[in-house]
């Protein structure tokens, strides 16, 4: 008899671990629901769906929960986008989750949770956009024929996603009785309950069904099963499944997209490559200035090579002649030869300067360059790669977002964005991470300083700044690790604009009392890449800029070296970055090339804007403890 109860136990085992037909026709049939949904609102809006006070749509609200994202104010082809002159615009520009797929260079991916991957419309005029969603509805049963198989074993992502376009659904029918309103209302609680059930089953059906999963219990040589005790921990088993494997699996997306974004391309790290060279090529530049030396009696030989290695023009060869004459090789001239030589370095950089944007970026030796001074880390082969948050720091920033979602809900407006500070790395690394877990990408990543704990130099265990003394007392100058909700942009007499910080975690109750917040900051080449900040309340000078204007050939000896100091002082970093008073200190580098809304501003400004109402977590290492883990 134990025997055949334990073959009805296992037996309900493997049903909890399949996916059940019944669950795959739900969201068949609510998709089906949505479909017609849009469909209805654009016949009736006639132009892609835009925010319109007068038509059926009403007053358009995506939900942040769903995009992290209140810009999104219509539909084009299924996806969120943005208007402008109360025209859609193309997703490409405003949905940073947008994405061709299999799609052509000049085709338009249709929304693939509505229409399947790969689903594409090429040669879309004016007028086509008037009915663009139904000419992806045409495409998709020419050539999909109604298939919907892509909504089984959807991925966690997918199915968050698929989860908030239904609750984006429900949210535009209140108080609207169309037929597609009342469709779309009467199946909304059944929709739900089949895509959170099949997410469940698709990330626990990869864990291997053994006897140790369900509720077994062993009493000498006999296994003994209750049912009631069976339900309970099965149910118990799954969540920390289906938790364990979306975490891990969200974590791997959101790496695998950040090493294949813009953040790690070499000649952005530091600046926008078709606004200025990068700090590396002129650091490398300045050196080989340098050996411009009338006594090594290879001047021209020098002058020569430095026009082919820098592809510099025609013209400057000529410009250079006058320089080159007047040159003395004799040790008597030194002041002459001083005044003559600089003058010559200027014309040379702004040469190199202006015709910039045709050069072609070394990205490998830039990457180089990059490990070189820590920003870039070595993998076990000793090749420069570009580092990403910890595995633990990230799942201990996911395990205690949750019940700090249930304690602070209403405080925590920005519910999707969380922010990573992992102190255990070089302060010259780009440790901070914001991450959008509902798109599955880094939003920014960029420098953060830690506190000085009272000292000057802020080493940390390995001297390069990673492991700062953390400590949540007051007058202790020191960083406080743990979670951290991002309160109200603010301004101060000390740092000028900044950020409120709210510490809620053990070992960060006094950060507000404290004072601390998150505020402007230089990084490696800071100086290079914005310019160096004068003060906080005065902008800073742009050292490329001030080269490209300055006249080497007639302005003061003295306003030709000042100008070319700043420029070499900019390009020598410090090993890591100089401490602060326990605050979060960012660059006030402009990121615009980085940004994924293209917003000209400071990477403190974008911080300012997006950070608001979400939380923020201070890891300081795997033994660090919590009241949210």
């Amino acid at each position: 008899m134990k025997i055949m109860f334990l073959g009805f136990c296992l037996f309900l085992t493997n049903a909890v671990f399949a996916i059940e037909d019944p669950v795959f026709e739900m969201n068949k049939s609510w998709v089906g629901s949505i479909k017609r949904l849009l469909s209805e609102i654009e016949k009736k809006e006639g132009h892609l769906l835009v925010k319109s006070e007068d038509h059926f749509f009403g007053k358009f609200q995506l939900i942040q929960s769903a995009w992290a994202d209140a810009r999104f104010n219509c539909f084009y082809g299924g996806w969120p986008s943005q208007k402008k002159n109360n025209l859609c615009q193309h997703p490409e520009k405003t949905n940073p989750s947008y994405s061709k797929s299999s799609c052509k260079v000049n085709e338009f991916q249709c929304q693939p949770l509505l229409f399947g991957q790969g689903v594409c419309l090429k040669n879309i005029s004016q007028q086509d956009k008037t009915s663009l969603f139904s000419r992806c509805e045409k495409k998709f049963q020419a050539e999909k024929k109604g298939d919907y198989q892509f909504l089984k074993n959807l991925d966690p992502m997918d199915s968050n996603h698929l989860r908030e376009l239904s609750i984006l659904a429900a949210d535009q029918c209140k108080d609207k009785n169309t037929e597609s309103c009342r469709e779309v209302m009467n199946k909304f609680d059944r929709a739900m309950g089949a895509i959170n059930k099949a997410q469940r089953e698709q990330t626990s059906i990869k864990v291997k069904q053994k006897p140790s999963a369900i509720a077994l219990s062993k009493t000498g040589n006999n296994l003994e099963c209750d049912e009631k005790d069976l339900d309970e921990k099965l149910a118990e088993n799954l969540i920390k499944i289906a938790n364990k494997s979306s975490e891990d699996d969200l974590y791997d997306k959101i790496k695998d997209e950040f090493l294949s974004s813009p953040f790690c391309d070499p000649s952005q790290v530091l600046n926008d490559p078709k606004d200025r060279p990068a700090a590396l090529t002129m650091k490398e530049m300045s050196a080989d200035l340098n050996k411009l030396n009338p006594l090594n009696g290879s001047l021209r030989e020098h002058f020569d090579s430095l026009v082919k290695k820098y592809e510099l023009s025609d013209n400057l060869k000529t410009e250079a002649q006058s320089f080159l004459n007047n040159l003395s090789n004799s040790i008597t001239n030194y002041e002459s030869n001083r005044v003559l030589l600089a003058r010559m370095k200027g014309v040379i950089l702004q040469d190199f300067i202006k015709n910039y944007k045709d050069k072609t970026i070394d990205k490998a030796k830039l990457a180089v360059g990059l490990a070189d001074l820590r920003i870039f880390k070595r993998d076990e082969s000793k090749q420069p790669t570009c580092p990403f948050v910890s595995k633990d720091a990230f799942l201990k920033a996911m395990a205690g977002r949750k019940p700090i979602l249930e304690k602070y809900g209403s405080k925590v407006s920005n519910k999707n964005i969380i922010t990573i500070v992992d102190y255990t790395r070089p302060s010259n690394e780009r440790r901070l991470y914001v991450i959008d877990i509902s798109t599955g990408k880094v939003l920014h990543n960029t420098w953060v300083a830690h506190g000085s704990s009272g000292k000057e130099f802020g080493e940390g265990q390995d001297g390069f700044g990673s492991n700062p003394k953390m400590s949540n007392a007051h007058g202790s100058l020191s960083s406080s690790d743990g979670f951290i909700i991002a309160g109200a942009k603010s301004r101060g007499n000390a740092f000028g604009n900044n950020l409120l910080l709210n510490g809620i975690d053990r070992a960060n109750s006094n950060l507000m009392a404290r004072s601390v917040v998150m505020h402007r900051w230089n990084t490696p080449f800071d100086s290079y890449s914005s310019g160096f900040p004068v003060d906080y309340n005065s902008p800073p000078v742009d050292v490329i800029q001030n080269i490209s204007s300055i006249d080497f050939k007639s302005s003061s000896i003295k306003e030709v070296e000042s100008a070319l100091s700043a420029m070499s002082n900019s390009l020598y970093p410090e090993k890591y970055l100089r401490p602060t008073e326990g605050c979060l200190g960012v660059t006030t580098t402009n990121v615009k090339h980085l940004d994924r809304k293209g917003r000209d501003k400071s990477q403190l400004e974008l911080l300012r804007d997006d950070l608001p109402g979400s939380i923020i977590f201070n890891y300081s290492g795997t033994d660090m403890k919590s009241n949210f883990f």
